[in-house]
């Protein structure tokens, strides 16, 4: 009986540390990390999906050292898909987070809420972007 409890409580430990041990890219419901599928991308009001975009998606890397990588794939209509990268970085956790790439650099407000994301931003020339994601 001793030999099966001994058994049981280090094969119960060994899972535990096993489980714990594990690491996965941080996708949880409430970090921006991770894939998200532009369903509204709007350009000072005007929507972009399905008049200049067939389709918009962003891929928030791992977020290390004060920044994370960011790829932004693009399929305009008529086009190629093609893909854009740069860095991102939170601002102070406040729900801000800079977007820069070689074009460009935006700051945008963000909700997570659930799967779903919203972003908005405007840049030095006054436009104004909001989009909204789901995982």
């Amino acid at each position: 009986m001793k030999k099966n409890l001994l058994s049981i409580t280090f094969l119960s430990l060994s899972i535990l540390t096993l489980l714990t041990s594990c690491s996965k890219e941080n996708t949880s419901l409430d970090s921006i990390e991770g894939s998200w599928d532009i369903s509204s991308y709007r350009l000072n009001e005007q929507e972009l999906i399905g008049f200049a975009y067939e389709d918009l998606s962003f891929d928030f890397g791992t977020y290390q050292n004060s920044k994370g990588d960011i790829v932004i794939h693009t399929t305009a209509m008529g086009s190629a898909p093609d893909s854009d990268t740069g860095i991102y970085i939170m601002e102070d956790h406040d729900g801000i987070v800079s977007i820069r790439t070689n074009e460009e650099s935006i700051k945008f407000n963000y909700a997570i809420d659930g799967g779903n994301l919203t972003l908005f931003g405007v840049d030095a020339d006054g436009i104004r972007y909001s989009m909204v994601a789901r995982r």
